[in-house]
């Protein structure tokens, strides 16, 4: 099947699906789940199987992870700053939604682009725009165009086994779409998912409904085969605050955030082959506007891992997409429909892993992809800026290696990566990590060159001389680290991130024009604090992140504030988080979570066009929720939950000097949830 045929049958979901089961049934025995990081799943299996406590929840220090560098490694010695979230603390946390999960990483804020549009940054940095990688079982989720994977009710939560991110640079392994960070979200595998679970939820706030999901997942073994699934419905608002915009306009949000999300994904694994599949369609009203966004994905990954000999292995990928990134329906303005596109991407990965003994490895590899962007209208006269044409095509090939040295005297990883793009021309990315584990203290030094490469439409959208150029991202961290007691660690994390030529969003309100273009430097010194505590009744973890603008080097007016020079605009300074589960007893819980947000400031337009400041003022949001399981039915499980206690109405700011209103998060919400597991 190829991919023109998805990209003919795509306007038709329940077609997709069918070719889709078809395909993968049809390629049983010679794939595997995901391909990219090599062994996520079976670091899941192998690593967390072996220390999960009673309660479900593992010391972070017995963790591994191969996000970093392809090689499994516990995350206390791992060459990046890596955090873990697992399933039990995004529970307690009371997190309905991925954009509410991804709170719980240190030095993660929200920020509001176009369109309603949400978007992460990191250490102060606006990561939306093609900087952070988003990945499910290392598929590669960003969309073409923009680079972006907006947040929301995308994906459910109830079949993840733990998030796992790089609060630092990834382009070494993961190319030019990882300059400031990297996410993988790791399902539950056929060994902890074997039968049927399905999971409802429905919420209410300020008196309305708020949100109805469904999801179910699961998976079955049949040898040495094993198969693993999920759906996900979610309909409902982002938020049901009655506000006004800024400038007095009165709005209701329960009448203008509706969304309506669904997902499927499935998943092969037979031996070293693995293949997934992910479906997703994704549509939510602009609340400022009478219009909507749709975005559909449909994304399939194979592999293979070959052991050549005992101490090589040879890793290769095949992948194939077709999106809709950003496409507008049901809008007054003729141009931004007729601007809609779909994108294509074939992608071939192959990566080759050596233990030469004596502590020393050596892994490198080549990526290569070619992508298109093509108009969904027909309408004659439909062509991109950049080349006067109906298509947009790209190709880019990379080659990295790294060289791994374990010694008693700590571990050293040294490589780089250079990429050659037909469009945003070349770039390179050294890295250099020492990372040391003394007893109960360890400590991490790691140098790093990253790139963001300007992806379609910035370079459609970007100087007519096509000299819009890629970004060179300098990354300086010191990690420091004490196990105080089993089960429980505390970790400093100490940043230096300096932009050189930050790609930047421009919008001319005069013409009504999008445009990017290059500015000088941008950049942010801060720290991150991590503590976890793992005992047999209760788990705590606890975060806080603090960052400040290089004011000496930054030069970017489209984020910088009037009057706070140590703050870009959207992105507070200070944000912290706890979560904690008290096992009870008698088959009883409490969860709990808080999150909070230092001050952050953006700027929105009044009725007359002008551009005013919009102050929010910290706050702390409180969840809370009881959760009973039956000792005599270990596979029925019922939650009752309150998210945002004190009804505090926080917003989501704009990152752009482009007018764009706050957007409330939810308010005051009663949540229900039950969950059943039927076994084989």
């Amino acid at each position: 099947m190829t991919i023109s045929l998805l990209t003919r049958s795509y306007g038709n979901s329940h077609a997709v699906l069918r070719l889709a089961v078809l395909y993968l049934i049809g390629t049983t025995g010679a794939m595997r789940v995901q391909a990219q990081p090599d062994s996520t799943r079976l670091l899941l299996v192998s690593g967390l199987h072996d220390v999960l406590g009673s309660d479900g929840a593992a010391p972070t220090s017995t963790l591994s992870t191969n996000i970093t560098d392809r090689q499994a490694r516990q995350l206390r010695e791992a060459p990046g700053i890596v955090t873990v979230l697992l399933a039990d603390e995004i529970a307690a946390a009371g997190a309905r939604d991925l954009q509410e999960a991804l709170m719980l990483l240190p030095g993660v804020t929200l920020g509001r682009d176009v369109d309603d549009a949400i978007g992460i940054g990191i250490r102060g940095n606006w990561a939306h725009e093609g900087k952070c990688l988003i990945m499910l079982n290392g598929s590669y989720l960003n969309e073409n165009s923009y680079g972006t994977f907006a947040l929301g009710q995308r994906i459910g939560l109830a079949n993840i086994g733990r998030i796992e991110m790089i609060s630092g640079p990834g382009s070494v392994n993961y190319g030019g779409v990882a300059a400031l960070g990297v996410i993988n979200i790791v399902t539950k595998d056929a060994v902890e998912t074997e039968g049927v679970s399905v999971v409802a939820q429905s919420g209410t706030s300020h008196g309305r409904t708020s949100r109805h999901v469904l999801e179910v997942f699961g998976g079955q073994r049949m040898g040495k085969t094993s198969i693993t699934y999920s759906a996900f419905l979610d309909r409902g608002v982002r938020t049901a605050w009655e506000d006004t915009l800024c400038g007095g306009v009165p709005i209701d949000y329960a009448d203008s955030t509706q969304i309506q999300s669904g997902q499927f994904t499935i998943g092969l694994r037979n031996g070293g082959s693995e293949a997934q599949l992910f479906v997703s369609e994704y549509n939510h009203r602009i609340s400022d506007k009478g219009s909507e966004v749709l975005r559909r994905d449909l994304i399939l990954d194979v592999g293979h891992l070959f052991n050549l000999d005992r101490l090589t292995t040879l890793d290769i990928k095949l992948g194939g997409r077709v999106q809709l990134p950003w496409s507008n329906v049901n809008d007054t303005s003729i141009a931004l429909i007729n601007s809609n596109t779909i994108d294509q991407r074939i992608s071939l990965s192959t990566h080759l892993t050596r233990t030469m003994g004596s502590g020393i490895s050596v892994s490198a590899g080549i990526q290569g992809y070619s992508e298109n962007s093509r108009f969904v209208s027909p309408k004659e006269g439909n062509v991109f800026a950049y080349n006067g044409a109906p298509r947009l095509v790209a190709n880019d090939l990379a080659a990295f290696a790294e060289l791994s040295i374990r010694h008693r005297f700590g571990n050293l990883t040294a490589g780089g990566r250079y990429e050659k793009n037909s469009m945003a021309g070349d770039a390179f990315a050294p890295r250099f990590a020492y990372t040391k584990v003394i007893g109960r203290f360890h400590t991490k030094l790691l140098a790093s060159r990253a790139f963001k490469l300007p992806t379609l439409q910035n370079m459609n959208l970007g100087p007519d001389d096509g000299s819009l150029t890629h970004e060179t991202v300098l990354t300086n961290e010191l990690e420091l680290g004490y196990l105080i007691d089993q089960g429980v660690d505390l970790a400093m994390n100490l940043f230096s991130v300096d932009i050189k030529d930050p790609i930047v969003y421009v919008y001319d309100e005069a013409n009504g024009t999008d445009n990017y273009i290059n500015r000088p430097w941008s950049g942010t010194d801060g720290v991150d604090l991590k503590l976890n505590w793992d005992r047999e009744r209760f788990d705590v973890r606890a975060h806080w992140s603090f960052y400040r603008v290089n004011a000496r080097r930054s030069d970017l007016p489209e984020a910088e504030l009037d009057g706070d020079p140590d703050a870009y605009q959207g992105l507070a300074q200070h944000a912290g988080g706890a979560t904690l589960q008290y096992q009870l007893g008698a088959g009883l819980a409490i969860q709990a979570g808080a999150n909070v947000m230092g001050t952050a400031q953006a700027y929105c337009m009044d009725p007359s066009g002008a551009l005013v400041p919009f102050r929010e003022a910290p706050n702390t949001l409180f969840n809370s929720a009881l959760r009973w399981t039956p000792r005599r039915h270990q596979d029925l499980s019922l939650r009752v939950g309150c998210n945002n206690m004190g009804d505090v109405e926080r917003h989501v700011l704009s990152t752009y000097s482009n007018g764009s209103s706050p957007l409330p998060l939810t308010g005051r919400e009663w949540t229900f949830q039950v969950s059943y597991r039927f076994h084989p």
